[in-house]
């Protein structure tokens, strides 16, 4: 790449954002994976389950369900097609509404 690249301490100028946005979106990286958060709602509170649309095959995952705060290990958790889909697995500890799940999907090339 071409051009004068500098940085003032503050973080990138905007050119170097310009260019940096440009390069990631054509990185091959990216349409291999997506992440996000989902808050569970009441609604999946009284379903007991939620379903995540991840826009990409999934081929494999991390998720990890917040509870204020602390991290839930009560849960089941599959994939199929693009979709993570998050249970609860211990009849004490359900998914509650505000519920943070963090999600990361994958494909498998």
């Amino acid at each position: 790449m071409l051009g004068n690249f500098y940085s003032d301490n503050t973080g990138y100028n905007a050119k170097q954002l310009n260019i940096q946005s440009g390069t990631m979106g054509e990185s091959v990286a990216f349409e291999s994976f997506k992440f996000g958060t989902y808050t569970v709602s009441s609604d999946d509170q009284t379903a007991g389950t939620v379903s995540i649309d991840t826009k990409i095959t999934v081929g494999g995952f991390i998720v990890q369900v917040y509870r204020n705060g602390k991290l839930l290990g009560s849960y089941n958790v599959s994939a199929s097609g693009t979709t993570i889909t998050v249970a609860s697995n211990d009849p004490d500890d359900k998914l509650t509404n505000g519920d943070v799940i963090y999600w990361f999907a994958f494909v498998n090339n």
